[in-house]
């Protein structure tokens, strides 16, 4: 999965954590996830601080949400 956001996709890639898990947790679509990660789309704030905060709180804010 091509990304501009490498940390959130290696976390993917690993298995620690799924698209479905952050579709869930933000209120979206898997699709929609993907676009965002993809760069299609922008995630907001409020969703980068969730995923953040609920998902993957061993990483800075700005690690996970640094684009590439």
């Amino acid at each position: 999965m091509k990304t501009i956001y490498p940390i959130l996709t290696q976390e993917i890639k690993s298995g620690r954590i799924s698209v479905k898990n952050i579709a869930d947790l933000i209120g979206s679509d898997e699709e929609a996830v993907i676009d965002k990660l993809h760069g299609a789309e922008e995630f907001t704030i409020n969703e980068a601080m969730n995923i953040n905060v609920e998902l993957l709180p061993q990483f800075s804010f700005e690690q996970l949400f640094t684009q590439n």
